[in-house]
């Protein structure tokens, strides 16, 4: 859920060799990928963290061979400033658009600033912020933004389905089970007393107060500490409870104190080793195709009513075909990637901008399945025009305007192309719940949690989602998302879900909005792997997170 870029080399002329100075844009947690805007961005003393910027290293990445023994490598250094100190970082790997490396376990805590030398020329200070805890969990792909890097007592890695072979270090084993004692890879644990760069330094931190939650429910850890094999890797043994959601994408998340990790994804089963998808349009014959590792056609019909910048609620229907197949070694990651949470679950999105797809879906080309759609329903019948680009999905819409949708059944139908068959897909609009407390979820006190409270809602899901940004152009921040059986009437969205935003003092840079969704439905047709039809549309609130 979530980097190499591009270096252009150092000219020996002092003129240009200014011009061409390191920067830095970017100071994170490696695993988590956390910038330093976020309450979660601090790094840890003795964590793996990662820079971002230009021209800090050769143009190809280069790995240490020891990585966490030495301050420099291939000319890269990176230096720590806090309160009048100055470390050095254990470099792991360099290269112009990124460089990683150990922040020493005796860096001084505080906020501070952290530079990066390359062949002698040094880049401005950017700002960094130290804290002695600060997990981040490893995700596939790398990023954060992903599935949780967990292991089977045999260090074969829990995926969505079993691979061919399983068993043994780096193997694909299939989901977890309730009773099933794993083990989670993450960086930010704390510091050790030894200094870093003498080895792996084992060791319970039994007074470190960190809890593990798994779809909602805190999961029992024997264990929480440095790894045996490696310089700045922690881990964390625990049991699968009995009572967690089953699912390919349970959220999963570190809490110590008020500092939240990044929330990560986790495949959970009962009696099996292959998740059910939570989505119910992703069907046994879905899963059969994606699992085959071929490539697949799919496509979502979305009808959606949105409100325009002058609050009037607007229809639109929108439908992309496509033909994609699954990265090289992402297969049994993937439906954990393309399903979506289950029901009563939240999640947290650290980067607003993040694909969870990248790395893992690979787009082929669009596929034609007519020369346009049409859709029918209570208020009269619309097409979509088709729009073909090249490089892109073959994309279906129709602005709909204001008060076309309302409860009802609606079709969609094709009659076909020369990719995909004639085809009618229908969903059904009920009756949309009403959002009882809107007017009161104003200021929002993150340690609080956030109640939401509605009337109606059968037979749907209800979407309380929320964002609070630290940008003007709502480019960095973070999202969370809490999806929820529409006949409960209400739900609280708990501090540790709340805590992962940022608290932003202007109510513009900061929303949360109430979501029906009926059920989507699956459809089939010649030439399609998968797809599916929903609705769904939003009431928002500009609110001030504090």
């Amino acid at each position: 859920m979530k980097l190499v870029r591009i270096y252009f080399g150092m000219v020996l002329v002092a003129g240009m060799a200014a011009a061409q100075a390191p920067s830095i844009s970017k100071v994170m947690n490696a695993a988590s990928g956390n910038v330093q805007a976020l309450p979660n961005g601090g790094i840890a003393q003795g964590a793996i963290f990662t820079l971002v910027g230009t021209n800090m290293g050769p143009a190809a990445l280069s790995i240490d061979h020891n990585p966490f023994t030495s301050t420099r490598l291939l000319g890269t250094s990176v230096n720590v400033t806090v309160k009048g100190t100055t470390v050095g970082a254990l470099m792991y790997y360099t290269s112009a658009s990124q460089v990683a490396g150990l922040l020493p376990s005796s860096t001084p805590l505080g906020t501070g600033t952290v530079t990066v030398t390359y062949n002698g020329v040094t880049s401005s200070p950017a700002p960094i912020t130290v804290v002695q805890n600060n997990a981040g969990i490893f995700t596939t792909p790398s990023g954060g933004t992903g599935v949780a890097v967990v292991t089977f007592p045999d260090y074969s890695v829990v995926t969505a389905f079993p691979g061919s072979p399983c068993g043994g270090p780096y193997t694909a084993c299939g989901a977890a089970n309730p009773k099933d004692v794993l083990t989670l890879w993450v960086t930010g644990l704390g510091p050790v007393s030894a200094p870093d760069s003498s080895g792996p330094q084992p060791g319970n931190m039994a007074n470190l107060p960190l809890k593990l939650f798994i779809g909602g429910v805190q999961a029992p850890v024997s264990y929480q500490g440095r790894s045996g094999c490696c310089i700045g890797l922690d881990q964390i043994v625990f049991t699968v409870p009995d009572n967690v959601p089953t699912g390919c994408a349970v959220p999963m998340f570190i809490q110590i104190d008020t500092q939240i990790s990044n929330y990560t994804w986790f495949p959970i089963a009962h009696g099996s080793r292959t998740c059910t998808p939570a989505n119910p349009t992703i069907t046994s014959s879905v899963i059969s195709a994606i699992a085959g590792g071929g490539a697949v056609t799919t496509t979502e019909i979305k009808l959606r009513r949105r409100p325009n910048n002058n609050g009037v609620n607007m229809d639109h229907a929108d439908a992309q075909f496509q033909k994609a197949s699954v990265a090289p070694g992402m297969l049994p990651f993937v439906l954990s990637v393309v399903d979506h949470q289950p029901v009563g679950t939240c999640a947290v999105y650290n980067d607003p901008n993040a694909d969870p797809t990248l790395g893992v879906i690979v787009f082929q080309q669009g596929i034609d399945a007519g020369p346009a759609l049409t859709l029918n329903g209570p208020n009269g019948s619309r097409t979509l025009a088709k729009t073909a680009t090249p490089g892109q999905p073959t994309d279906y819409s129709a602005s709909l305007g204001p008060g076309y949708f309302s409860p009802g059944t609606y079709t969609v139908t094709g009659t076909g192309g020369a990719d995909v068959g004639a085809f009618t897909a229908t969903v059904t609009i009920p009756q949309p719940p009403v959002w009882t407390n809107q007017a009161s979820v104003i200021d929002v006190n993150r340690t609080d949690g956030l109640t939401i409270t509605w009337s109606g809602g059968a037979s749907q899901y209800v979407l309380i989602a929320g964002a609070s940004y630290t940008s003007t152009d709502l480019s960095s921040g973070a999202l969370f998302q809490c999806l929820v059986a529409g006949d409960s009437g209400s739900f609280t969205v708990p501090p540790n879900v709340l805590l992962a935003l940022p608290a932003v003092p202007v109510s513009p840079n900061g929303g949360v909005t109430f979501q029906p969704i009926p059920l989507p439905n699956g459809f089939s047709a010649s030439g399609l792997t998968a797809g599916s039809v929903d609705f769904n549309s939003n009431v928002t609130n500009l609110v001030t997170f504090k």
